[in-house]
């Protein structure tokens, strides 16, 4: 007899939890897309703790819509749709759809009016994900906080400027112990990065530190 996969589901309690607090996020049916899966939980948080991992570089893919290019963008949105569905972002991923098939269409009047709102709003849908019970800590020894450390971060910007590899790697450790409710894209992109020596790019990013106090100043979203 075949054996059957071994499925990694969640106490009720802690399932009913996620599923209250995704009906706080308007166009997301986490009972759904779970059902479709066997109340795989574990599957379920891997899906999403990506999609907030990754989506941010993909949403930067997108505000550089060039009309004359159009493979990457449509290539991007596609990536976009389909995993919003599999999590249960259905509406999320609707209008994904809609921007696929209007780029593919060459609508691109229709792309260049609706994209900016798309990357609005799917980034507000990332936001909302990370703060959701059990989809952060997974991996983590720490509990969810508010933001990183704002010395452990001067000392990663230091560390690019300087090219110092060791000292880069040691403090991206130091933050990934924790998860974010706020910039939760911005460890994964830090360790990315560090991973392919891209110092300049985390100078870039990080250099809004040099001239606020305040983490969350508006300037940290400024990528280049």
């Amino acid at each position: 007899m075949p054996v059957e996969a071994e499925k990694h589901t969640a106490p009720d309690a802690e399932l009913s939890a996620l599923i209250k607090e995704g009906e706080k996020i308007g166009g997301l049916q986490i009972a759904k897309s779970l059902s479709r899966i066997g109340n795989d939980y574990k599957t379920w948080t891997a899906v999403v703790r990506s999609f907030i991992e990754t989506t941010p570089g993909l949403l930067d893919i997108m505000r550089k819509f060039n009309p004359d290019k159009t493979e990457i963008y449509t290539i991007t949105v596609h990536g976009i749709k389909s995993v919003c569905y599999s999590f249960g972002a259905f509406e999320t991923g609707d209008r994904a759809k809609e921007l696929e098939d209007k780029s593919r269409a060459g609508d691109f009047e229709y792309v260049k009016n609706n994209n900016a709102e798309f990357i609005k709003t799917t980034e507000k849908l990332i936001n909302d994900l990370s703060v959701l019970p059990g989809v952060l800590t997974a991996g983590t020894s720490g509990p969810i906080k508010e933001i990183p450390d704002r010395i452990t971060l001067l000392k990663i910007l230091e560390a690019s400027r300087k090219y110092d590899i060791n000292s880069l790697d040691e403090n991206i450790a130091a933050l990934e112990k924790n998860s974010y409710s706020q910039e939760p894209d911005l460890v994964p992109w830090l360790r990315k990065q560090c991973d392919c020596s891209d110092f300049p790019a985390i100078t870039q990013r990080l250099s809004f530190l040099d001239n606020s106090d305040n983490f969350m100043n508006p300037e940290n979203k400024k990528r280049g």
